[in-house]
């Protein structure tokens, strides 16, 4: 649910049009939106569709261990050009 920020007297955001986060947004979201969020970043960047053909006829095992993966490249690269722009 969201006010678009315009309504000055939203108890969430009080106009601004956002809020802070004071918690792991995991929390805030149930599985199935965050497998949704998974499946579109799958997709994005991957290629990896959520159809037949795609992630629907992988095992869950192998796409969880996928984005182990994943994210584990994604924080070493992250450190890698953070190194390389202390050195530069």
């Amino acid at each position: 649910m969201s006010c678009d920020g315009d309504t000055l007297d939203c108890s969430a955001c009080h106009g601004a049009g956002f809020t802070g986060l004071h918690e792991c947004p995991r929390k805030m979201v149930n599985s199935e939106i965050f497998e949704g969020v998974r499946s579109a970043l799958r997709a994005k960047v991957y290629n990896i569709w959520p159809v037949s053909g795609g992630s629907q006829d992988q095992s869950r095992a192998f796409m969880q261990l996928f984005d182990i993966v994943s994210d584990e490249v994604n924080r070493v690269e992250a450190e890698e050009m953070k190194k390389n722009r202390a050195s530069s």
